[in-house]
Formats: C-alpha cells, structure tokens, sequence
C-alpha cells in the first residue's frame, strides 16, 4: 500500500498514534480516530484532502500536516 507524504517529507507512521493507541486522521477540527495503521493509511486514501496528526521533528508537538504526493 502506498503512503502519503507531506511537504516536509514525513509520512503516516507508528510515530503518529497517540498513547490512547489511535492515530488522527482529516482535518483538525474533524479528525477521525482510527486504531491500526492500516486501516487509517486506507481512509487517508479515501479522503478529498489527505490529512494527519504528525510530531514535529524538532518539538515532538502534534500537528496536522497535508498530503502532497503518494509513493
């Protein structure tokens, strides 16, 4: 399955689940919270606009980043 990778080169991966076990996917104000990676790489998928919750590499702070290429 392909991932997506946003502007900054990062991509949806382990380092993105919360410690309550869910990753974060869609828009900030609309997130939706989906328990495997797989199951949240196939909605990212699905979505207009792919979008998830990343750590910053330089704070570790989560923040929403934008899909700009799959590969």
């Amino acid at each position: 399955m392909k991932k997506p990778y946003s502007a900054d080169g990062s991509t949806l991966d382990e380092s993105c689940q919360y410690k309550d076990g869910y990753f974060r996917i869609g828009p900030t104000e609309d997130h939706q919270k989906v328990r495997s990676l797989t199951d949240a790489l196939q909605k990212l998928d699905e979505l207009d606009v792919a979008r998830w919750r990343h750590p910053s590499a330089t704070s570790g702070i989560l923040g929403t980043v934008t899909a700009v290429r799959w590969a």
